[in-house]
């Protein structure tokens, strides 16, 4: 050699190579020992594995650098899911399906402010963790008994389903229908527990009508008759002004024409300038049809020819 040292040499014939006298190699980044088994193979038991960048091997716990070295996690395709080993605790793939997606399963447990979807009891335990909500695109149900959990439905148009229930118990209160539905229970509507309903009377389409007729002359013993005929659709009759100088008795009708109905009578007194007014509230509904017509009859009650004034009030709508 060119240092001057020459190696021994060492034959087949020669047991120097053993466990205890091995080879030496001067290798970068250190000295390491390459141990030869009983039957020739090579024990590679103490070499130690690399965890570098460029290394397959990676140190527990080590950050990730850009450009580390590894090794392609391989996952097995399985259109439809089944195991692909034989025992609880052997070694196995991941599976994917037709798309490359990972199949995994969602555990949910009510104890980690999380929920069990379809056949599992709605029961939130842990109250400082916030519940997100989601919708499913569905118009039937999923869920077989009440108080399943269950998700809020959406239609089509993703309009959230909503029904109102009729509940006699738990009055005002929202619940989940065992139609995945959000139900709102609201007291029933009867009878003895109806639904107000106010008539206003103010702002309506139409005019004020306020129809004013003088009956002149009225002979004694005889009627005169004052008719407003109906306009637009309906007219609501709220009031009649009647006015006269000596005993008058009027009568106020409405309805169609040939089957008038009588709703109320005013008599006047026998001294000059009496007046007397009716009020409807609320106000009677006088239809057009069949020629709709509010009539008041004034007959004169005097044992002499007298005068007769009669107003009719209402909205004609």
């Amino acid at each position: 050699m060119a240092d001057g040292i020459f190696p021994s040499v060492i034959s087949k014939d020669r047991d120097d190579n053993v466990i205890g006298n091995p080879l030496f190699f001067q290798m970068s980044g250190g000295v390491e020992i390459i141990e030869v088994n009983a039957d020739g193979s090579i024990n590679i038991g103490s070499i130690i594995p690399g965890v570098g960048a460029s290394d397959l091997g990676k140190a527990e716990d080590a950050a990730h650098a850009t450009g580390d070295t590894g090794v392609q996690l391989l996952a097995v395709r399985n259109d439809t899911l089944a195991s692909l080993v034989d025992t609880d605790g052997d070694y196995a793939s991941l599976q994917v399906d037709a798309d490359g997606a990972l199949y995994v399963t969602g555990t949910f447990s009510t104890t980690s402010a999380e929920v069990i979807i379809d056949d599992a009891a709605f029961t939130p335990e842990v109250s400082s963790v916030a519940m997100v909500g989601f919708f499913v695109d569905e118009v039937s149900t999923d869920l077989l008994d009440e108080g399943d959990g269950g998700a809020a439905r959406i239609d089509a148009l993703r309009r959230q389903l909503v029904v109102l229930v009729d509940s006699t118990t738990d009055a005002n209160r929202i619940t989940i229908d065992n139609n995945g539905e959000i139900a709102v229970n609201l007291p029933s509507n009867t009878e003895l527990n109806p639904v107000f309903v106010q008539v206003v009377t103010t702002g309506l389409s139409g005019g004020e009508i306020h129809d004013f007729d003088q009956g002149v002359a009225i002979a004694s013993d005889t009627t005169d008759n004052h008719d407003y005929t109906v306009v637009n659709t309906t007219f609501l009759l709220k009031s009649v002004i009647l006015s006269g100088s000596g005993n008058i008795k009027a009568e106020i009708q409405s309805g169609p024409i040939a089957s008038l109905v009588t709703h109320a009578v005013v008599f006047l007194t026998g001294k000059e300038g009496d007046t007397q007014q009716v009020f409807f509230d609320p106000a009677i509904e006088v239809p057009v049809a069949s020629t709709g017509t509010v009539r008041v009859i004034r007959t004169n009650r005097q044992g002499s020819a007298t005068d007769v004034y009669t107003t009719i009030i209402g909205n004609d709508v």
